[in-house]
């Protein structure tokens, strides 16, 4: 990193915090190194939480107060135990490198004492401290101007979370123009019609010239002041949707049949530059990896040059 500079002239700064949104929204599909963490972890880290004394105060407790404790009870020596502080709700997160001793650990909950204060454990689950949620929406998407080396798995899939959503499947390309997916959308209405994608250029030191006659070790390269971008203009359609949800009419919301199912699939259709809504149909339920829905898969359309997007 750069050094700490200052210009007393200088009027904005970059990334003042007071200009910063308060709040944004983002999904991260699970990954496989998440998932071997996950595993890792399953049976073998307790959450420990502080209680308070007998006078309602909570004595401050350091990782090494933990530690100790450990040890001079279990003989848990700290080759074999992680402390860490943790985030609110639980104080510490502790990692064990066998289940035995964490086992051993949970069930001698409450048993001891820190300080004057007692120290219990709870097991370790990834949905600690979150809120459940769900994507409402199955939605076919479809890109155009995608770079052609992007075209896999994991980039597209981190593409689908920029939107809002999960990739469920890539289908496969009839060319190089359009590529397609399903995916499991927040609000395919937030989803815009055209995105700005930067991505990096690889990093290439440039070659070190020597000089046979100078023996002496060249001097290292210098730190980049920047990192260079190819940047993609990516038009996104959103092909179809199914929706689930209420039927928006005129009518009063006692008027409607609530307990009807309301299952239907949105196919959009889209010239030049603006989208059309061309049918609204019932969607059949019979595809068990869709969860119970699925799509009509309807190939792009060639449109002459003169109406291509």
């Amino acid at each position: 990193m750069a050094g700490h500079r200052r210009f007393p002239e200088e009027l904005f700064r970059t990334s003042v915090p007071e200009l910063c949104p308060e709040q944004g929204r983002f999904v991260l599909s699970r990954t496989p190194g998440m998932l071997r963490m996950e595993a890792k972890m399953h049976g073998r880290a307790l959450e420990a939480t502080v209680g308070a004394t007998e006078q309602g105060i909570r004595a401050p407790v350091s990782p090494e107060d933990v530690l100790a404790v450990l040890f001079a009870h279990c003989g848990v020596r700290r080759c074999d135990v992680k402390v860490e502080v943790s985030a609110p709700l639980v104080d510490f997160l502790l990692r064990f490198r066998n289940e035995e001793e964490c086992t051993v650990m949970l069930h001698l909950s409450r048993n001891f004492v820190v300080g004057s204060a007692t120290l219990s454990f709870g097991h370790w689950h990834r949905s600690r401290g979150a809120r459940t949620s769900e994507l409402e929406y199955l939605s076919k998407l479809t890109f155009e101007r995608f770079p052609r080396e992007a075209w896999e798995r994991d980039s597209v899939g981190r593409f689908i979370n920029r939107l809002g959503g999960h990739l469920e499947e890539m289908l496969k390309p009839t060319d190089s123009w359009y590529l397609s997916v399903t995916a499991w959308m927040k609000n395919p209405s937030d989803v815009p019609k055209s995105f700005v994608m930067e991505v990096p250029e690889p990093d290439v030191l440039p070659p070190v010239e020597s000089d046979s006659n100078d023996p002496t070790t060249p001097s290292p390269p210098r730190a980049p002041t920047m990192k260079r971008t190819v940047v993609h203009d990516v038009l996104v359609h959103v092909s179809e949707v199914v929706d689930r949800g209420p039927v928006f009419t005129d009518l009063p919301v006692e008027y409607q049949d609530l307990t009807v199912d309301t299952t239907r699939t949105h196919e959009f259709i889209r010239y030049e530059s603006f989208t059309h809504l061309i049918a609204t149909k019932p969607s059949p339920t019979v595809h068990p990896s869709l969860h119970q829905y699925t799509l009509k898969l309807i190939s792009p359309v060639l449109y002459p040059n003169s109406f291509r997007i």
